[in-house]
């Protein structure tokens, strides 16, 4: 089920979500998926994640590690959309501080 969200930050139950959106907002939610070429440690990668200068901080972002596959979505509500060429930049320097010798296969 889901519910509509009002300016003031209410939820009505009952009604249908729609994310009030701007121009050019599709208010979707975005999912990458990566498969790493080994497992790296995951605190390791959120450190690096964190220290990264060219992330947007207003950015939401949860990654879901499940041995060498990461699922990663950006939450809709609360971030812009993400180029994903820019994204895909950002996460494989992220990962390549971690481990350099990393290989990321995007599915």
């Amino acid at each position: 089920m889901t519910r509509q969200v009002y300016k003031e930050g209410t939820l009505k139950p009952g009604t249908p979500y729609r994310r009030s959106s701007g121009p050019g907002d599709s208010g979707l939610m975005q999912r990458f998926i990566a498969e790493l070429s080994k497992q790296i440690e995951t605190a390791e990668f959120e450190r690096a994640w964190q220290n990264d200068s060219v992330k947007n901080p207003n950015v939401r972002v949860a990654f879901a590690f499940a041995g060498r596959r990461v699922t990663i979505t950006i939450d809709p509500l609360l971030s812009p959309p993400w180029q994903s060429d820019d994204f895909h930049r950002t996460f494989s320097s992220a990962i390549h501080r971690v481990d350099q010798y990393c290989n990321i296969r995007w599915l």
